[in-house]
Formats: structure tokens, C-alpha cells, sequence
């Protein structure tokens, strides 16, 4: 067993937690129709757990994240585990997350803290998270449907998640699509592909963001790719 998911296990046992799911584990890897079914249970799945274990410093699950190395320092916000598609889902239906970092570990429930302290810098949360009340209240709100402002809860976090690399690009949807169930479930709209059917007048405008310095060629080229 790779030594992630071994540190995993001791962490689980230490907290006398005696189940625990890891994606590549329980998720038939080489079964499509395994894998498109738990896919849409990312939701239940984080907002049911105990904890979301998170490995800050980690490159790949053969490395373990128990032993620490003082002479590394690891910003939160530039973190790996910050840059992959498929940790949007945990990050934001998690309940309580337990984040393992290069010289100590972090614990945050259910509301982001506004100020976070991590290994080398102080960071204002709320400047990282645009609009977070929309986005939080979406989730954990059973509050009824308040029309575009609740719609910026997916608008904006979505601004963050194109940013996030996927090994699979063809998995943009699926890695938000229990996001996507819960915003249905709430609105009563029809999600069409990254959009919403009563939306769509918000949800078709856009622009190039000029800092990445695209262009409009290389752009078709990328919206080509299979």
C-alpha cells in the first residue's frame, strides 16, 4: 500500500475512525460506469465524513506526510493539492478538514476562518475566495433560492476551478458535478454543460483574461482539444 494511504490508516486509527474512502481505492479505476457513479456522490460523500484528511506537501501517494522535514516550507495558497481539479469537491462540501502540512497540521470546520496561518505567511482567506458568504450559504443554507445572488456561489467558485489542472481534461464536468447536483436540487434549474437554462444570459458572458496573455488562435486551439 502506497505510504500516503499507510499514514492515512495510522491517522484514522489515531482518531478511532474505523472506515475511511480513498478515491483510488474505492473507486473501480478501470470501470467507466463504477466511476461516473461515485463521481456524482462526491457531495454526500465529504459533507457525511468525519474528517477530510488533506496532504499539503505531498507530490504523489508514495510518499508518506507523518514525518516532518523543518528545512521545507510550503505556502498554502501555491500547495499542490491547491492546483488539482479534483480536490474542488473536497475542499468545498468538507465538513472538517484536517490539512497536513510540511511542519504542522491545520483544523477548519464548516465556515472558512477569514485569517489562516500557514507555514511561512499570514493570508487573508476572504481575499482568496471572492464572494465566499454566496458560495458558503449554498452549501450549508437551507434557506430558499435567492436567484443571482446565490448563482454567483457557482459563477465564482467556478473562476477558481478553471484554473485547477485535471490529468484528464475530459473530467472538467464530472469533477463538479455534485456541485452541480446541489445547485439544481436548490434552484430547481437545468444545468447544461458548466451553465444554468434560466441563467444563461449571465452564465454566456465572459472575456480572455488578459493577464494570461492567450491569443484568440491558441484559444480555439485549446477549446478543440478532445
Amino acid at each position: 500500500m502506497p505510504k500516503a494511504y499507510q499514514d492515512t490508516v495510522c491517522v484514522a486509527r489515531a482518531l478511532g475512525v474505523k472506515y475511511i474512502w480513498i478515491d483510488a481505492l474505492c473507486i473501480i479505476q478501470d470501470d467507466r460506469g463504477d466511476w461516473e457513479k461515485e463521481s456524482r456522490m462526491m457531495a454526500e460523500i465529504f459533507q457525511n465524513s468525519l474528517t477530510t484528511v488533506i496532504l499539503l506537501r505531498t507530490a504523489s501517494c508514495n510518499e508518506g506526510f507523518l514525518e516532518r522535514n523543518p528545512s521545507i516550507k510550503i505556502n498554502y495558497q501555491n500547495r499542490q493539492w491547491n492546483t488539482r481539479g479534483w480536490t474542488f469537491q473536497e475542499d468545498m462540501f468538507s465538513m472538517r478538514k484536517l490539512y497536513f502540512g510540511q511542519l504542522m497540521m491545520y483544523w477548519d470546520s464548516l465556515k472558512p476562518v477569514d485569517i489562516m496561518r500557514t507555514e511561512d505567511t499570514i493570508i487573508n482567506d476572504r481575499l482568496n475566495r471572492v464572494d465566499e458568504n454566496a458560495e458558503t450559504s449554498i452549501i450549508h443554507s437551507s434557506e430558499p433560492w435567492r436567484g443571482d445572488y446565490d448563482y454567483d456561489g457557482w459563477y465564482y467558485p467556478m473562476l477558481n476551478y478553471c484554473k485547477k489542472t485535471l490529468t484528464y481534461e475530459t473530467d472538467r464536468l464530472a469533477a463538479v458535478s455534485s456541485y452541480a447536483k446541489l445547485v439544481a436540487g436548490k434552484s430547481g434549474d437545468t444545468y447544461v454543460a458548466g451553465l444554468w437554462k434560466k441563467n444563461l444570459h449571465r452564465g454566456l458572458l465572459w472575456k480572455i483574461d488578459r493577464r494570461q496573455r492567450r491569443t484568440f488562435s491558441g484559444l480555439m486551439r485549446q477549446l478543440s482539444k478532445p
